[in-house]
């Protein structure tokens, strides 16, 4: 059997599928092969962004600056990032490597202990730069790393409580969205200061990044995560949208009310547009960009006739897939046999264009057209990963699905095992 080898230095990578008969529902099978030998596909680990549990973790501790491609010669750029071991107070560092060479150009001092990060380009420096955020005993802030220059700016987002009675602050500082959502030609981060079981405070920062400088915050007592965090991409009306996860701590604020998960809107000004509850238990809200047209797709405890007062307590016992528009208008949902864990869009069967997955917590997977009529299910327990995009291996005329366990094919069968 004809095997390629491929060389990864940091990654995170599912699939075999019937096309779905029309208007009849198929079966399709998700075959998940973790004894290589059988897989057409190797991976090799170069480097690994798993560092020792003594370490204070990072959201995203590896990034590409500049890929590399096979057969060119100029090598690739990335960057990692390294905080201290736990009960050192060293400074974070961020290194610049070139790739596949592993040969370091350069290691920078941040002194703090960095959360989470990510690369843009700056329109004012026409360079890349870093947007990262990070904390140091209790305050958090943001950080401007510029790699060509090794400039290092703080800006100052809040101070933080010890509420655990152990003398430290130690929260998750999440970057949400590395754009610019206001077409204004500058890049925006969005960040989520969430002291977690420390409490107080959970607020959502914005930040432009060639000014440096704070455009608005808003507090915001329940959980947010990237993948459900968007921008609306409307010049007339900037904004942002998302759904966020009710963690169920005892927190809440003017708006929200950490017993809840919320779908949001929020302006340029840091202005709510619209805060509509979608979820009492925990879990089960997610929300996707349609790709094609202005829409999202939504996932939660959605009212069949789609109206939720503030005041109404949902029942908990059933779920709904919806299309909405980016102002929040609800215009189909159809219900779901089960408790949702993962949403995303990507190609499927011979007609062109995405259709909508479903990931239920009996790991089922639940396949709709752009209409929402069920498309595909599959036929057991699917112990897939979280789906992170397409990705073009080697040898392959169409580009295969990229999840966190390994890649699949588009009849998701698995071409490779991720052994990390």
């Amino acid at each position: 059997m004809k095997r390629y080898c491929l060389y990864i230095a940091f990654a995170l990578i599912v699939a075999m599928a019937v096309p779905a008969v029309s208007g009849v529902p198929e079966k399709f099978f998700i075959t998940n092969v973790e004894e290589t030998v059988y897989l057409p596909y190797d991976v090799i680990e170069i480097r690994s962004a798993n560092y020792e549990v003594f370490t204070k973790p990072q959201s995203r501790p590896v990034q590409v600056v500049t890929p590399y491609v096979t057969g060119e010669e100029t090598e690739g750029v990335f960057i990692a990032s390294y905080n201290s071991a736990l009960n050192i107070d060293n400074p974070a560092i961020f290194g610049c490597y070139l790739f596949p060479s592993m040969r370091l150009l350069d290691d920078t001092p941040v002194r703090l202990n960095i959360n989470d990060w990510g690369i843009y380009r700056d329109s004012a420096l026409k360079t890349p730069a870093v947007a990262a955020a990070g904390y140091k005993n209790d305050s958090a802030w943001a950080v401007k790393f510029v790699p060509e220059t090794d400039e290092v700016r703080k800006l100052f987002l809040t101070t933080g409580r010890d509420s655990t009675g152990d003398g430290r602050w130690e929260p998750l500082i999440i970057l949400l969205l590395l754009e610019d959502y206001d077409f204004d030609g500058k890049q925006e981060a969005f960040f989520q200061v969430n002291s977690m079981r420390e409490y107080i405070p959970r607020t959502l920062f914005c930040v432009e990044m060639e000014t440096f400088e704070m455009e608005w915050s808003l507090p915001v007592a329940t959980n947010l995560n990237r993948f459900n965090f968007h921008s609306c991409r409307d010049s007339l009306n900037p904004s942002v949208i998302f759904a966020s996860y009710n963690p169920k701590q005892g927190v809440a604020d003017r708006n929200f009310d950490d017993r809840f998960g919320y779908l949001t809107i929020v302006d340029n000004r840091g202005e709510i547009a619209l805060n509509r509850l979608i979820s009492v238990n925990h879990g089960g809200m997610a929300i996707v960009p349609d790709g094609e047209t202005d829409d999202f797709w939504l996932t939660g405890e959605l009212a069949p006739n789609h109206i939720v007062p503030p005041d109404t307590v949902l029942s908990g016992d059933r779920y709904y897939l919806s299309r909405i528009t980016k102002e929040g208008k609800v215009l189909k949902s159809v219900p779901l046999e089960g408790r949702p864990v993962n949403l995303w869009t990507c190609p499927y069967g011979k007609e062109p264009g995405d259709k909508i997955f479903v990931k239920l917590y009996e790991s089922i997977c639940r396949v709709y057209d752009r209409d929402l009529n069920l498309y595909a299910v599959s036929d057991k327990y699917v112990p897939i990963g979280e789906y992170l995009g397409l990705i073009k291996l080697p040898g392959q005329e169409q580009s295969d699905y990229l999840f966190s366990d390994g890649v699949y094919s588009r009849k998701f069968k698995k071409q490779i095992h991720f052994p990390f």
